[in-house]
């Protein structure tokens, strides 16, 4: 056991041990020269001899072979093969230490482990029992004896190398040792020359104290020429608008010559005072170029503001992704980190870039709050200035149109109105400052979020008073846009002048007031700035702005006298004291291109307003709102006003328009066709703004008081000179024409058939026979002035005409709305809005205007378009009564007394002559004036009531007749028959003709004729035509005559009174 143990385990650990002694003494086994001591194998005794070895023969192939080499014996014949396939692929020595190594964790595995016990593996070999493995001795010694060969070849074939690594290894060994001597070395003159600085000497003290000096020299050197490189650095930066990078550079040189070290230089006297005022002057810079991007003054904004315009060719407005360019710009925008110069791209090339630029170099130069305060401080001029380069560019758009004669004084009864040429000035001017407006709202927005970025990457506790100036942007918009408003709306200021503006200077107590008789002798404009005189400080000026404001000031001789004319000589013309010039002559009516597009800008700027801010956004309009209720809606009440109280207070107003062609088949007033033509232009002018009943009611009670006008003209055309006694002040047409009875007795006769004409006209007739006497008719009851008449005439062709061109303007529009009952039940402000449902369109391009109106106020139309008709209608019935009340006085005054005459008369009566010629004139003029079928109502029937009237003349005028005075009625009825039937063709006197003729054959004839029922005459008239035949002998001198006459007629009456009514 003990040679076993000695030569499995004890064997091999001797082996080893030598083995590694051996290699660790150097070359003693390997190159040494005593190698023939070496132990037979070359290394560690592994291997064979070398003859041996170089032989070839191994050791384990001289061997009985062991359990190793007859193990694959008692496995399958497919693992031999595979086992003998990998022994003879695997190469010679690497092959065979695999195969054993496989061998020995398959079989012998357990002694592989960490807990394996050498000392019980060995007595298992040597127990014979059947838990020992004794049976595996011999397999055990052969594994061993295979495993020592392995290695032997292992060392056989890789002796080159482990020579090889045995050289390098004694190489690296001297190597280390004389590292070792030189540290050895190091380490005692390190030794000394600490023992040496130990030891003080005032020469070293001396000479470190000079080192020092010449190092800081050398330093301010350095510094002072850094510094003297830096104002060319300086001025090219700027010149290219490289801010950031000329901060940085500034920032530098001013923490160089701030050194303490550098206080004491003299040299850099001048240079600093440089850099200081480099420092205000960038800062300066840096403002102005702020301002011109924010107020679009820079070339490269004007794509940015002309996109937003109607004349633009391709609208920009909305970037590739459909969003603007705004948004996309700030959606993009990264304020986190410190923005850098990119010298790759013009960095004015993106005006948003471009603020972005200038607000990081604000920042860095610690004056951003400054900035913010010059721009709230320029606002109002900057705007001012945009109103009026806008003025400027649209003049210069339409040079022709501004020359024309609308400056000179409107006249009185002139109706404004805008020509396209106006519309379109005044559309491009809005069109222009609007989009103007919106760019710089985009910029200011672009700031508001720029500085608020870095205001919060910064800490800065007040970030909102950097970011305040969009507040006071919407402010001054609010103004301007009022300005405007209402400089185009205003018409009693002077054109050509902002009323606001000259109104604030005149009552302005603490300004200096000129003496206005007292010349002004000297003006900034007319100095001559190419004068030899001014030469020296023009060159002063002009070498001061190149040495202090370098890079953006880069004056030419051209330029520097640009420059200085403007000092000069733009007093007058960028001074925001000036009015801003009107291009188009103010009215109310510019309120149609004025509202829509300044609504439309207004919902355009909610989509700019910063969420951040302290404008509601859904309130923006609501000043237009206030501005239409308090400021346009009275003015516009009193515009309204005074061109309606033209159309009726002009001299000319109540007269025939001699271009009534051009309106009507008829005669009208001229005011009625002036009142109309405002009517429309309003009517336009509200359908462009919202449908809000506020408005509508000025025109309908404008239409009310024109009707009250006309009115109040009628009665005054039908008032009479003096009033009656019983107080009557109108004329007797007039006051039947207000007679409700006579009203529907007249309603009868215009709505009778033919059939029933005649027995209508009876009942008029009779009804007016029965009225005028008690009014005791005189020659002022009568319009007989042939003007009043045919003003009356007028107003009936008038009124019809306005009633029914009034009512092609009535509609109901669905966006009709009434302010009065939301401020009567106290809706919110957002509920209250004038412009929410306006619209763009307009009917100025169509031919359809219309009057906008809910159902309330449609009813107050209708009932003023029916008092129109009214009107009308009761100025035709005067006209219709006066003819009657005519023929009834003039006859009522001829048919009067006695008409016992001695000889027949040869001429009528005057006064019938005179109502002859009156009613032939009457009959012209209406004819004339009047419409056909009104024409026809007046005069129609009239002839009848001629008749009638002759004859009721007679039966309660006339006293007595005879056959002379009979012949004298019929000369009067036989004139007038002939002057009837010029006026009425079917003219018929058969009453009064009758009357004469039963005169004339006496008064047997007359009973006779009653018998038989052909007198057309009534008992009445029989009665009177009796008692006029008796009346020359009752009137006789002898008595007995006169009683018998008297008797006959009782007889005649007698008589006359029992012939019975005719039947039926």
């Amino acid at each position: 056991m003990d040679g076993f143990y000695g030569n499995g385990y004890g064997g091999a650990r001797a082996d080893a041990s030598d083995r590694y002694g051996g290699y660790t003494n150097g070359y003693t086994n390997g190159y040494h020269e005593d190698s023939a001591a070496r132990r037979p194998g070359g290394y560690g005794g592994f291997g064979a001899s070398d003859s041996s070895f170089r032989a070839g023969n191994h050791g384990a192939s001289q061997r009985t072979p062991g359990p190793y080499s007859q193990r694959p014996q008692r496995r399958s014949p497919e693992a031999s093969r595979g086992r003998n396939l990998s022994s003879s692929s695997a190469g010679p020595a690497a092959s065979q230490i695999e195969d054993i190594l496989r061998y020995i964790k398959r079989e012998w595995g357990f002694m592989t482990e960490d807990k394996c016990i050498p000392v019980q593996v060995a007595l298992q070999l040597l127990d014979p029992s059947s838990l020992g493995l004794a049976s595996r001795a011999q397999e055990f010694r052969d594994v061993q004896d295979q495993l020592q060969s392995t290695l032997k070849s292992v060392v056989n074939e890789h002796h080159q190398d482990f020579n090889t690594a045995v050289g390098q290894f004694h190489q690296i060994q001297s190597s280390i040792q004389s590292s070792h001597q030189k540290v050895l070395e190091l380490k005692t003159g390190l030794v000394m020359a600490k023992s040496n600085l130990l030891t003080g000497k005032p020469e070293y003290q001396n000479l470190i104290t000079s080192s020092r000096n010449y190092a800081d020299m050398l330093d301010r050197l350095h510094s002072i020429e850094s510094i003297q490189n830096i104002p060319v650095r300086l001025e090219a930066s700027m010149s290219d608008k490289r801010f950031l990078g000329a901060v940085d550079m500034l920032q530098e040189a001013l923490h160089l010559v701030r050194k303490p070290e550098l206080e004491d230089v003299g040299a850099l006297s001048e240079m600093k005072v440089y850099l200081s005022n480099q420092e205000h002057s960038l800062t300066d810079i840096l403002t102005e170029e702020l301002h011109n991007h924010l107020y679009l003054k820079s070339p490269y904004c004007e794509e940015r503001w002309q996109q937003y315009t109607r004349l633009a060719t391709g609208s920009h407005l909305l970037s590739n992704n459909g969003t603007r360019q705004m948004y996309e710009f700030l959606d993009n925008l990264d304020t986190t980190t410190p923005l850098t110069d990119d010298n790759s791209r013009n960095p004015e090339a993106d005006s948003f870039h471009y603020i972005h630029v200038i607000v990081e170099a604000l920042t860095k130069l610690g004056r951003l709050s400054e900035a913010v305060d010059s721009i709230e401080e320029r606002l109002p001029v900057e705007l001012y200035k945009v109103v009026e380069r806008s003025n400027n560019e649209i003049q210069q758009r339409y040079p022709n149109a501004l020359r024309g004669d609308w400056k000179v004084e409107q006249k009185a009864n002139e109706l404004p109105s805008l020509n396209q040429t106006d519309l379109n000035v005044l559309r491009d001017l809005l069109d222009t400052l609007y989009a103007k407006f919106e760019a710089i709202a985009e910029a200011h927005r672009v700031f508001h979020d720029v500085a608020a970025g870095i205001c919060k990457r910064q800490g800065n506790a007040q970030a909102s008073e950097i970011t305040r100036g969009f507040k006071e942007l919407w402010k001054l918009y609010q103004s301007e846009m009022r300005s405007l408003l209402h400089d185009y709306l205003s018409t009693g200021g002077e054109p050509g002048q902002r009323s606001g503006q000259s109104s604030t200077n005149e009552g302005n107590v603490f300004r200096v007031q000129r003496e206005k008789n007292k010349k002004c002798n000297f003006k900034m404009d007319l100095v001559d700035t190419q004068g030899s005189d001014l030469k020296p400080s023009r060159e002063e000026i002009v070498t001061t702005w190149q040495k202090f404001v370098p890079g953006l000031v880069s004056l030419s001789q051209h330029d520097a006298d640009t420059g200085l004319a403007s000092m000069f000589g733009s007093a007058k013309i960028d001074t925001s004291a000036a009015g801003h010039k009107l291009l188009v002559r103010p009215s109310v009516f510019n309120i149609s291109s004025l509202l829509p597009q300044s609504v439309t800008f207004l919902n355009r700027l909610k989509e700019i307003v910063p969420t951040d801010t302290d404008i509601p956004i859904s309130t923006l309009t609501h000043f237009l709102n206030e501005f239409l209720i308090n400021v346009f809606h009275p003015q516009l009440e009193d515009t309204l006003t005074d061109f309606c109280s033209q159309s009726f207070t002009q001299l000319d107003a109540f007269q025939q328009d001699p271009q009534w062609t051009h309106y009507s088949q008829k005669p009208i007033f001229r005011g009625t066709v002036k009142f109309y033509d405002i009517v429309t232009a309003f009517c336009r002018m509200l359908d462009d703004l919202t449908h809000d009943q506020l408005f509508t009611q000025l025109l309908i009670t404008q239409m009310n008081t024109y009707h009250d006008k006309c009115s109040g003209w009628r009665k005054a055309l039908v008032s009479r000179v003096q009033a009656e006694g019983d107080g009557r002040q109108v004329k007797a047409a007039a006051a039947l024409a207000e007679n409700k009875e006579v009203m529907k007795v007249i309603e009868r006769v215009r709505s009778s058939s033919e059939q029933d004409l005649a027995k209508t006209l009876e009942v008029e007739h009779s009804l007016l026979h029965a009225m005028l006497p008690s009014r005791q008719l005189t020659e002022a009851d009568l319009i007989s002035d042939s003007k009043s008449q045919s003003q009356l005439c007028l107003l009936n062709t008038s009124m019809m005409w306005l009633s029914s061109k009034l009512k092609q303007l009535r509609r109901i529009s669905e966006r009709a709305t009434d302010a009065r009952q939301r401020r009567d039940s106290n809706m919110l402000p957002e509920q209250q809005s004038l412009t929410g449902n306006l619209t763009n369109q307009s009917n100025a391009s169509t031919d359809t205007v219309f009057l906008p109106l809910n159902t309330e106020s449609a009813g107050l139309f209708d009932g003023i378009v029916g008092a129109y008709q009214d009107l009308a209608e009761e100025s035709l019935r005067t006209l219709h009564l006066e003819m009657r009340c005519q023929v009834f006085y003039r006859l009522g005054t001829s048919i009067r007394g006695s008409f016992l005459y001695a000889d027949a008369a040869e001429t009528p009566d005057e006064d019938v002559l005179t109502l002859s010629s009156d009613l032939l004139k009457f009959d012209r003029e209406t004819k004339t004036l009047l419409r056909a079928k009104d024409h026809t109502f007046v005069v129609g029937g009239i002839s009848r009531f001629v008749d009638s009237t002759f004859v009721h003349a007679i039966m309660n005028n006339v006293l007595s007749a005879n056959e002379a005075g009979n012949d004298h009625f019929q000369l009067n009825s036989r004139v007038l028959y002939h002057n009837m039937s010029n006026i009425e063709p079917s003219s018929d006197l058969t009453r009064s003709f009758r009357f004469f003729e039963l005169f004339e054959q006496g008064s047997e004839a007359t009973l006779q004729a009653a018998r038989q029922y052909r007198t057309g005459l009534t008992k009445d008239e029989l009665r009177k035509l009796l008692e006029l035949r008796a009346s020359k002998d009752m009137e006789s001198a002898d008595r007995e005559h006169a009683l018998a006459a008297k008797r006959l007629l009782d007889d005649q009456l007698d008589r006359l009174d029992k012939i019975p009514k005719p039947s039926g």
